[in-house]
């Protein structure tokens, strides 16, 4: 079959059932971050054989991700849909989904640009996304009454704010609803996903059909809910076939209904009738991953942040040197060694450790805080958070038959701290308010 050359939003697999067996879409894992934190939600990496939403294998850099696209169109030729779905909220790093949707859209020009939201922070883009030629959008929403909705959301954060309880609830309610109507004005073809809770909102989600039908949504997807390890709700027994059909009978009446959805992967990518991704189509995404956060530049180098050389044992802050391997002949050459700025100076210091690793697409260290987190990563260095040995970690990184082990961000529970951050290693739920790490555990948040 010859690659879609028109825009035909008929073609959208997920918007259109007639589609789904014969047009493939591509979910490009952009969106590392949340701004809310759903009761239900575990956002897990590296877990290749489930699939779910906020699950992926790799987060991609805007470059990784074009280039990934251009590996997948060659795979997929019947590939009608380039979204973004996760593995956290598109809206959560706006400037790093517009990059993505602009480079996508100089290059693939005819591909339908589809966006998956929880509608917290869309509203301040929606122009861009309109000019970037989004044509279809999904929107999460779980409660139209906050007194619901507070016992589904944790948190929501905006900025360094953060709502709780029913003002959070209230406030992602009204964005919500707001961007269902304005995107249907725009002429985007807006979708409606919401997650039935048995004991919670199952009871309400015919409300939520009516209301955002009123709107201008054009489907409705009730969808059961995954209970996953880990979460407030995971013991929550999901709604049976029945009680979902009577859901999708009583929402039938305000909207189109959705019934084909495969509670897809941030990942995913093919027919909607595949469940996880083709070996070819995950090679693709694993080397994809492999690059450096932009492809175009030559960064040969990874730096490695150790007491000794041997093992992952300094944190970043504390790190008086760091350690520069090359990747050569499919083994690891040692370079040298770079000794790192002088504690002090604030985010200074920060700035001149990216000027150290200009030459570096990747750093290994087994912790480091947000500051130089964010910086190093804006400067193009991506961020590997590991433990054990020097040499295994390299490994993993660049063998891509064990990708699956590296990036390990292993949420347990931890509802985190409202920084939208995925946690690592906690054991406990987060104690709130505060940075002192998780009870039970010295992950710091």
């Amino acid at each position: 079959m010859s690659q879609v050359n028109l825009r035909d939003r008929s073609l959208h697999p997920c918007f259109n059932y007639n589609a789904r067996h014969k047009y493939a879409r591509v979910h490009l894992p952009v969106a590392p971050s949340c701004n809310i934190q759903c009761k239900f939600c575990n956002r897990c990496f590296s877990c290749l054989n489930e699939s779910r939403p906020g699950v992926t294998s790799e987060v991609l850099s805007p470059q990784q991700a074009l280039h990934y696209l251009d590996r997948v169109m060659e795979k997929l030729p019947n590939l009608s849909v380039a979204g973004i779905a996760g593995p956290g909220d598109a809206f959560a790093t706006p400037e790093k989904t517009l990059e993505v949707l602009r480079l996508i859209k100089a290059r693939y020009p005819q591909l339908l640009f589809c966006i998956a939201t929880n509608g917290f922070n869309v509203l301040p883009y929606v122009g861009d996304l309109i000019d970037c030629g989004v044509t279809h959008i999904t929107v999460t929403v779980n409660a139209v009454d906050p007194m619901i909705g507070k016992e589904i959301y944790a948190w929501a954060r905006e900025g360094t704010r953060i709502y709780r309880g029913e003002e959070a609830a209230r406030i992602l309610m009204e964005r919500q609803l707001e961007a269902v109507e304005r995107f249907s004005q725009a002429g985007v073809t807006v979708k409606v996903n919401a997650i039935v809770i048995p004991g919670v909102n199952d009871h309400h989600i015919a409300d939520i059909a009516r209301e955002v039908a009123v709107r201008g949504a054009h489907t409705f997807n009730a969808m059961p809910i995954y209970p996953v390890q880990g979460t407030l709700f995971e013991e929550i027994n999901p709604p049976t076939a029945k009680q979902m059909e009577e859901i999708r009978t009583a929402c039938k009446e305000f909207l189109h209904q959705m019934t084909h959805c495969r509670r897809c992967r941030a990942d995913a990518a093919g027919l909607l009738s595949e469940a996880v991704n083709s070996p070819q189509v995950q090679t693709c995404l694993e080397e994809s991953a492999t690059l450096a956060l932009n492809p175009q530049e030559h960064r040969p180098y990874i730096a490695v942040a150790s007491e000794t050389g041997a093992a992952l044992d300094a944190h970043l802050g504390q790190a008086r040197e760091v350690f520069i391997y090359v990747h050569e002949k499919n083994a690891f050459r040692f370079v040298e060694r770079r000794e790192t700025p002088a504690q002090g100076g604030g985010d200074s210091r920060w700035d001149r450790m990216s000027q150290l690793l200009q030459d570096c697409h990747a750093l290994v260290v087994c912790a480091l805080g947000r500051k130089p987190q964010e910086v190093l990563s804006r400067s193009g260095v991506k961020i590997y958070q590991a433990q054990g040995r020097v040499n295994e970690a390299l490994e993993h990184i660049f063998n891509t038959s064990e990708l699956a082990s590296r990036q390990q961000f292993s949420p347990t529970g931890c509802p985190g701290l409202g920084d939208g951050k995925m946690p690592t290693g906690c054991s406990q739920a987060a104690e709130a308010g505060g940075s002192q790490g998780c009870s039970g555990c010295s992950t710091q948040h």
